[in-house]
């Protein structure tokens, strides 16, 4: 029989989705369910007092904790622990010490917590500012040192929200892989469509650094951009029937991934047409996996040089005829999109050296930019994912 989440679990998770735009996508990820009691005599057990933990599908929280605190309060425990998964904290403590790692990642994470509006922390929580901008690695090596200079004094523990962090809850490697992976991936979108709204927390982006720059390959990137659509829509009308069992009335999210995809590419004359199809090919791929409403494949260089357009029943094409060749400029792109589609695209790709000018003003759809051989303008680009290629690692055939 599937338990009732507590009322101000509910309460907390409803006002995180209301007013904080990075974690309206991200809450929904994790089942909130009370601390089974091995859970609870195990951290007993250890000295510590039973608050929340995690393992990056599930919260569990005591009761008498959750009834101490105000709903901001709840709503910062939440957050807590949505960032230890978000943050994938379990997967980056590797050989170090487990207690020691621990406090590091919530020092790392608390003092942007700290500076979240409609949230707060419960006393007794690790905050301290000399670690600001630090990520969890370097504070680590910090607390390390001053436990040897000090007996051990990090070792023995003793804040609130100690031990929250459980080992993932899966026995498969595979799994756990795949866990994570899709954990990136939220977490980019999450990131992308916060600051397009211009309401990322402060200190998230610095904090999320090495897990949003693009290391993944860049077909590991398309195919997490293509398969983790953003959420479109927050609906009331229709109960979130996933949490109507336990009692918590949240909004049913819908999903714009099977509505049209653009794909534009840069037909400039510094475009290499071997590597254009690479990159193509791969588009083809994904697409064929996922189906959308229609495809919409534009070329331009300083202006929309062709379109072609094809339904979910149609084949992406093998080979591609390249027009243009004269200078870039991607406002065109995003103008044809405004002018031509009765509703913005599920997500815009564009393929290019990234050499040209683009809009200001971000649009209200994902994009993505597939940067080749130009790894310097990343940093450039105002909005939007980036995957980089290096065409000297491609076989080009």
């Amino acid at each position: 029989m599937t338990q009732q989440t507590h009322p101000m679990i509910a309460k907390a998770i409803t006002h995180i989705i209301w007013s904080i735009e990075f974690f309206a996508s991200l809450a929904p990820r994790l089942e909130f369910m009370r601390m089974p009691q091995w859970l609870e005599m195990q951290m007993k057990a250890a000295g510590m007092r039973p608050t929340m933990a995690t393992d990056y599908r599930r919260v569990f929280y005591d009761v008498d904790f959750v009834e101490s605190m105000t709903l901001y309060e709840v709503a910062g425990c939440i957050i807590h622990e949505i960032l230890h998964c978000a943050l994938l904290h379990n997967s980056r403590r590797g050989s170090r010490d487990p207690a020691i790692w621990g406090q590091a990642a919530d020092y790392a994470i608390n003092l942007v917590i700290d500076k979240i509006a409609n949230v707060s922390l419960p006393q007794g929580v690790l905050l301290d500012h000399r670690f600001e901008g630090m990520s969890a690695e370097k504070i680590y090596d910090i607390l390390v040192k001053e436990d040897e200079t000090n007996g051990g004094m990090h070792s023995k523990g003793g804040q609130t929200m100690e031990g929250d962090l459980l080992p993932p809850d899966s026995s498969d490697p595979s799994q756990q892989n795949i866990d994570e992976q899709e954990w990136k991936a939220a977490v980019s979108h999450a990131a992308n469509a916060a600051k397009s709204a211009g309401t990322m927390p402060g200190g998230l982006e610095e904090l999320f650094e090495p897990l949003l720059k693009p290391k993944l390959p860049w077909r590991q990137i398309l195919e997490n951009f293509l398969n983790t659509p953003l959420p479109s829509d927050r609906s009331w009308s229709r109960a979130n029937k996933r949490y109507l069992s336990r009692r918590l009335y949240l909004p049913t999210i819908t999903y714009s991934m099977t509505g049209d995809l653009v794909d534009s590419v840069d037909t400039s004359g510094s475009m290499d047409d071997r590597m254009v199809q690479v990159v193509l090919d791969q588009v083809a791929y994904v697409t064929s996996i996922i189906k959308p409403k229609s495809t919409t494949l534009l070329q331009h260089d300083a202006t929309i040089t062709d379109v072609q357009t094809f339904d979910y029943n149609d084949e992406f094409p093998s080979g591609i005829k390249i027009h243009g060749r004269g200078g870039t400029n991607f406002i065109p792109v995003f103008e044809w999109v405004e002018e031509n589609l009765d509703e913005p695209p599920s997500a815009l790709i564009l393929l290019t050296d990234g050499y040209g000018p683009w809009p200001v003003d971000p649009p209200d759809y994902p994009v993505l930019w597939i940067l080749i051989d130009s790894p310097e303008l990343e940093k450039d680009i105002p909005y939007g994912e980036v995957a980089l290629i290096d065409s000297s690692q491609e076989h080009l055939g």
